[in-house]
């Protein structure tokens, strides 16, 4: 009842047209502070309360209208609580008591803000920081950052992995590498394709390459047209030119790679053939001949009847030559050791 009568004399006094100079309408109160004023130790005022949607569905609200959702389904209008009418939309009226949370609702910067903190630390807290957006925008010390985070000025990094590396590019962006690389390091890999600046050495034009790519292989490497070809190819160290294809797979043999040992061959049948006999020092007893007599037939020197004598037979020297065939045919034998297969890349940065 109270409450009733509460609304009757609100309505009532706000019908009163007042043509003071004062304030003049109070409720609760003889001496108004305001246009109106209510006083009150016991109750308060009832704003409007509709739900989210009707709230949504007022037609031409006026700026700063004052209203209570009562639920929160609505599209822009989706938490219970007060909620009022500024700039064509209506905006939730938060709350900045100590320890109130008022990251609820999505809005709109409008204007740059600065927040200055007078000592103290501004903490968001353990959990994961966002920054949300699809264009490099975070700068330090810079109002036109060209990076993700972009740093005008020197930065100290701690307690990083021993065993990774924070290195800078030509512009001072920072990256994180398992290892650091310069152009022209070699790496083999199950990979097969180009990543991360290493570039399959599968013999491409260097045209094909990404320029930036392309300016490294001809002005560090001192490449003029294409990429060495790795493929079916072992990598040595040599004071040969890098990059150039030395050496060979096969090898053939030749005498002086046999080992040294003799053949020794046995004849399966006896070929017919004369051999030459040297007589020396050979006693005749007659001229003619008789009992035991020795007949000669005198090749060189001179007969003297009854004595002894040198007689020599000389023949020419020759030699017995033997051909046998090996069965072989040249063919050279793969020296290829047996390997696990991987392609070779070039750094020639990203």
């Amino acid at each position: 009842m109270k409450k009733i009568i509460f609304t009757f004399l609100f309505t009532l006094f706000l019908s009163i047209y007042s043509t003071a100079q004062e304030p003049g309408v109070g409720i609760g109160t003889d001496s108004p502070q305001a246009i109106l004023d209510i006083t009150s130790t016991t109750d308060g005022i009832l704003i409007p309360r509709l739900t989210a949607t009707q709230i949504e569905d007022i037609q031409d609200p006026n700026e700063s209208e004052l209203v209570y959702a009562l639920s929160d389904e609505g599209t822009t209008v989706n938490e219970k609580g007060f909620w009022y009418f500024q700039s064509g939309e209506w905006v939730k009226l938060k709350s900045t008591s100590s320890g109130g949370n008022f990251y609820t609702v999505n809005g709109n910067l409008i204007s740059n803000r600065i927040v200055t903190q007078d000592g103290n630390h501004l903490n968001f807290g353990p959990d994961l920081l966002f920054v949300s957006g699809t264009e490099l925008a975070v700068g330090m010390l810079t109002d036109a950052p060209t990076q993700a985070l972009d740093l005008n000025g020197s930065m100290r990094v701690q307690n990083l992995d021993a065993v990774a590396n924070v290195i800078a590019d030509a512009e001072g962006v920072l990256r994180h590498e398992v290892a650091y690389f310069d152009v022209g390091d070699v790496k083999p890999s199950f990979l097969t394709t180009d990543h991360d600046g290493w570039y399959l050495l599968d013999g491409r034009a260097l045209t094909d390459l990404p320029q930036s790519a392309m300016d490294n292989a001809v002005s560090i490497l001192g490449l003029s047209s294409a990429l060495p070809n790795a493929n079916n190819r072992y990598s040595i160290g040599t004071t040969s030119d890098p990059g150039f294809a030395i050496g060979n797979n096969t090898v053939e043999l030749v005498r002086a790679n046999l080992p040294a040992f003799n053949f020794s061959y046995t004849s399966n049948e006896a070929g017919a053939h004369a051999h030459s006999v040297t007589y020396q020092r050979t006693r005749v007893n007659s001229e003619h001949g008789g009992a035991n007599n020795v007949h000669a037939f005198w090749l060189s020197g001179t007969y003297s009847e009854g004595q002894n004598y040198n007689a020599n037979t000389t023949s020419v020297s020759h030699f017995h030559t033997f051909t046998i065939n090996s069965g072989g045919n040249s063919t050279p034998f793969d020296i290829s050791p047996t390997a696990i297969n991987a392609n070779y890349f070039v750094y020639l940065g990203e």
